[in-house]
């Protein structure tokens, strides 16, 4: 469900899904903003571990060149700026998109770690198709919220189309998945494990 505000139930875990780097390995404003957010409520105990989920852009797969970072460490560094506990950081390293967060998440976390009640942050624009694509992989035995962060009004206009048709696009892609087959994903991506 996409929540209008901030929760005021617990969780086993709060998610931040990681975006491209801009100028760089620079974190774009919205994403150190839902930083700030994910630090105010694991501060208030909706959650006792923060999640960073992201390794870098998918465009990355087709450039020699790729960047010394990822996406989950530069926001793990920030997190740890605004002395949020070492311990309670843990970093998903492996997905270049949304489809592969859902993916990655649930068989490197979520199912090892036993969470299934899980808070994902992810920008105001994107928040449709991340309810989408979790619902698609999670699956029933997950109790999943989202929690939009806001992004200027020139990023969500610029952004509001392109998500419209990556999401429909999405839905033909995914229409013969059954929730919670992630394995589905390894037919249409044949780099996952």
């Amino acid at each position: 469900m996409i929540l209008p505000s901030p929760p005021t139930k617990k969780y086993d875990c709060i998610v931040i899904l990681g975006y491209k780097f801009e100028e760089g390995i620079k974190l774009p404003i919205h994403v150190h903003e839902r930083l700030k957010t994910a630090l105010i409520l694991y501060r208030n105990k909706v959650a006792p571990k923060i999640l960073l989920s992201g390794k870098w852009n998918a465009i990355f797969h087709s450039t020699p060149i790729k960047p010394t970072t990822t996406e989950s460490e530069e926001m793990r560094k920030i997190l740890l700026y605004y002395n949020a506990p070492h311990h309670d950081l843990l970093k998903e390293e492996e997905s270049t998109d949304t489809l592969e967060n859902a993916y990655y998440l649930k068989i490197r976390c979520f199912d090892p770690l036993h969470y299934t009640r899980i808070l994902i942050l992810c920008a105001d624009y994107h928040a449709e198709r991340v309810e989408y694509i979790f619902t698609k992989v999670l699956g029933e035995n997950f109790v999943f919220d989202i929690l939009p962060t806001p992004t200027s009004p020139s990023t969500q206009t610029k952004m509001n189309e392109a998500e419209s048709l990556t999401l429909e696009s999405q839905k033909k892609l995914l229409y013969e998945m059954k929730p919670g087959d992630h394995s589905y994903l390894k037919k249409i991506k044949e780099h996952l494990p």
